[in-house]
Order: structure tokens, then sequence, then C-alpha cells
């Protein structure tokens, strides 16, 4: 099933409580984001991009606890391995130096939550305090998408329409996507 089209059915069928669902599922997974964020985006134009934020905020924390079980979890059981990569080292010298700053600056920004969710569960980092932490956080990005959304989503679909503007964009991505990929290639083995 595509999942794309299950967010948009659990938003048109249940509202805001669809999108606390769409937003806990798509923050669930662990470093391969799923399209939440793109669905909160296109229905800030429909809700009140308030209250969308709001239960896309809340249900996106709820979902990020999964990297934090994770880190607490598999990392403990593989030991040593992922104490190396500079991946582990740049966020645990950021929860290390900033705390509960690190997990709110990583929440409200595209950083990867992912990363210093995994890292301050595998330091046994407060639960309580990360959420608190990151709760504030995804509540404003969720906001900010939610407004954006409000505010140009109907510019965006007109340019949209336009079938070689979407081939366009999509070999941009692709080319983006790869260039990304290149940058972090060895972070991610």
């Amino acid at each position: 099933m595509d999942v794309g089209a299950l967010f948009q059915q659990l938003a048109a069928q249940y509202g805001y409580f669809g999108v606390f669902l769409a937003s806990i599922l798509g923050n669930a997974t662990i470093i391969f984001p799923l399209p939440a964020i793109a669905l909160v985006y296109a229905l800030g134009s429909v809700f009140d991009p308030f209250w969308l934020g709001v239960s896309a905020g809340v249900g996106a924390s709820i979902g990020e606890l999964t990297a934090y079980f994770v880190g607490y979890g598999v990392f403990a059981m593989a030991g040593n391995k992922y104490r190396e990569s500079r991946a582990y080292k740049a966020a645990s010298g950021m929860l290390k130096k900033y705390g509960m700053g690190a997990i709110f600056l990583f929440a409200a920004t595209p950083l990867p939550m992912d990363v210093i969710g995994m890292v301050a569960g595998f330091q046994r980092y407060n639960l309580l305090a990360f959420f608190l932490a990151m709760l504030p956080g995804k509540l404003i990005k969720m906001w900010m998408v939610a407004y954006a959304g409000k505010y140009s989503f109907g510019i965006v679909l007109a340019l949209f329409e336009n079938a070689y503007l979407d081939y366009g964009m999509l070999a941009f991505i692709i080319i983006i996507g790869y260039f990304i990929y290149k940058k972090f290639e060895n972070e991610l083995k």
C-alpha cells in the first residue's frame, strides 16, 4: 500500500486525530522518514494550521520516541561499534555540551532527530527530559510547516500543474539526493 495514500486516508477520515496518527507513524521510522511532514504542509491549506501543528507535533514527538528506545536497547547490545562513528561522536558531543537545547534544536529543524534520539537512549538520557525538550521543537516545526502550507500550497500546486516542471523537479530531487548520499555515504556504513 502507498504510504502517502494511507496518510491521506487517515487525515480525511479522522481529521486532526488522523494527522496525529500519521505523524506517529511517519516519525516512528528510523533514518528513512515517511512523508508525514508533506501531509502537514498540504493540509495546512485546509485545516486550521494551529491545531494541525499541535496534532502533528505531539504525534511526531511520540513517534520519535522509537529512536530513543532503539538507542536504549540496540545500541546497548551493539557495544562500541557505533561509538566510533562520526555521527555518534558529533551527536554525543552536542548532547553532552548542550543537553536539552541540542534535543530542541534537532526537533525544531531538519537536523536528523533520529540520530540524537538514538544517542540519548544509548546514554540513558532521562526519558521525560528528552520528551519535554523535543515536544516544543516538534510543535514549532509543525506549526511552521502548517502555516507555510496555508500561505503557499496553492502556489506550489499551481506550479506543479505543468508536467514539464514535474519531470524537471523529479530530476532535480534525484540529483540532489545522489549528492547528499555521496556526502554521507561513509557515515551510513
